[in-house]
């Protein structure tokens, strides 16, 4: 099983910095046809191979395509929506610690689920540009501990740190979870709504 992992908004707590922050993650077993659905996109519209398709700077027209074709495929998106005004002083002071716990509620379940039993290997792919872990535990650490030693599953974690400006798979997720974004942060659910029929979990963590 291969996890694309995407997210949108940030975590200051300044007047400026957004209300939300969503973390949302691709479920798919074979990763082909989300690379060709990218691929046709940038094809049918003239685009660079070596375009990054991006959630909150691509055209709505073309954002349209491509959810739509993400939609047609045999895929699961997960997503944890935290609102943040809603969390802890303590929590705000190290937004490392606060990144860990928001990513561990949505994808240590998904590999310890009782469907993943039969997955040897769970494929972590996230952008390396996007992802900053600064202090404390590493994201490759905190996961394998909250895998491996509290929930005693039987599953290895490969985690990939990859450019999102050659990883095609990526860029859908992050056109994916911007669509989730905007329907919280702005309440634009235009986008949100051509994939909703895919989303098996969209977690609230209101705190």
């Amino acid at each position: 099983m291969i996890i694309y992992l995407d997210e949108s908004g940030d975590l200051g707590f300044s007047p400026g910095s957004s209300k939300y922050f969503v973390i949302t993650f691709i479920a798919i077993k074979d990763n082909t046809p989300l690379k060709r659905a990218v691929r046709k996109v940038k094809k049918k519209h003239r685009l660079a191979p070596s375009f990054e398709l991006k959630g909150n700077t691509t055209p709505p027209k073309i954002k349209e395509d491509l959810l739509k074709r993400i939609a047609s495929l045999d895929i699961e998106i997960y997503a944890i929506v935290m609102k943040k005004s809603k969390v802890s002083k303590r929590l705000r002071q190290d937004t490392n610690i606060l990144y860990n716990y928001v990513l561990g509620r949505i994808v240590v379940p998904y590999i310890c689920e009782p469907s993943q039993a039969q997955e040897s290997v769970v494929t972590i792919v996230v952008d390396r540009r996007v992802v900053s872990i600064t202090s404390g535990f590493k994201l490759d650490e905190y996961l394998a501990y909250k895998v491996w030693y509290e929930n005693l599953a039987e599953v290895d974690i490969e985690i990939l740190h990859e450019d999102s400006k050659w990883t095609l798979s990526l860029q859908a997720a992050d056109v994916v979870c911007n669509s989730i974004f905007r329907k919280y942060e702005s309440g634009d659910e235009r986008f949100y709504n051509l994939i909703r029929g895919k989303i098996k979990e969209e977690q609230q963590l209101f705190f």
